[in-house]
């Protein structure tokens, strides 16, 4: 009766490095090969690498991204062809929309700051550099919207009050405000901004870098948009605009994010760019 027992410890202890309950390394570990993940399960480390990157972006990230590939085109293409000006007067819905935005931003950028992180306390951003290219974009945005809006002279001066009012109420009045709703007020701010990144494209780059005859969207295609001289100074254009539009307004939300997390969201809007040149330059620009 002895001999299944000691086959049985024999059996438990197959693997085990010498010394008492020790448990030998899976294999691939050592050489790298795969990485233990919680559940115990190991993947490759390439696909583990993927998944770290991904998580550095946002909900906001993807969607700002999604929205320059699809929708802000597809608007400036339609305005175009039907002979609407985007950035123009005459344009009560996205005057509405983008006035809107700056009141939402503006009420994240008063109110107070709900510490939700045990221990940490959270900075005001006026005493960090977003503060300049927040005002810029603030400005930049409400200026837009009053011009599609046609407002001037008692109507801008009303505005104007109006937002000084909600500012005053949303420091006072509104309880502290957790990171998720102060990123949800900003994130129509940057939306709209998105929209207007691309009326930019579309009135300075319509004839070198989105004309094009209709096709399909190929690899070729899309090279011949990125090594074209007028991609160069979009580069150079969209990280200007991205500082100011939507990195600032979200370190006014949630100050949050190093320099491989913000390089990845750059980066993730930048190719939304591409993509999205190169889809409307298939339908003819």
């Amino acid at each position: 009766m002895a001999e299944p027992v000691q086959a049985a410890a024999a059996g438990s202890g197959a693997g085990e490095a010498p010394g008492a309950g020790a448990v030998a390394a899976p294999p691939d570990t050592a050489e790298g090969k795969a990485l233990p993940t919680a559940t115990g399960a190991h993947v490759p480390a390439l696909p583990r690498i993927f998944r770290f990157l991904a998580s550095l972006a946002r909900f906001e990230d993807w969607l700002l991204a999604l929205f320059v590939v699809f929708a802000a085109p597809l608007i400036v293409h339609t305005g175009r062809s039907t002979g609407g000006d985007l950035f123009g007067p005459g344009d009560p819905f996205q005057g509405t929309l983008r006035l809107a935005a700056v009141l939402a931003a503006l009420v994240c950028a008063a109110a107070r700051v709900r510490d939700v992180r045990p221990g940490i306390r959270v900075a005001s951003f006026f005493g960090t550099a977003a503060v300049g290219p927040f005002t810029g974009a603030v400005l930049l945005v409400g200026a837009s919207g009053a011009t599609a809006l046609s407002l001037t002279g008692t109507a801008v001066e009303a505005y104007a009050a109006a937002a000084v009012v909600l500012i005053v109420l949303a420091r006072f009045a509104l309880p502290p405000l957790s990171p998720v709703v102060r990123r949800a007020l900003v994130t129509p701010f940057i939306l709209v901004a998105g929209g207007l990144f691309w009326t930019a494209i579309d009135a300075v780059f319509a004839g070198p870098l989105v004309s094009g005859g209709a096709g399909s969207l190929t690899v070729a295609t899309l090279q011949s948009l990125v090594t074209s001289p007028a991609f160069l100074f979009l580069l150079a254009f969209s990280g200007v605009y991205y500082a100011m539009l939507v990195y600032a307004p979200r370190q006014v939300a949630d100050p949050e994010g190093g320099v491989l997390a913000w390089a990845i969201r750059y980066a993730m809007f930048l190719a939304g760019v591409v993509l999205g040149v190169g889809w409307l330059r298939t339908l003819g620009g």
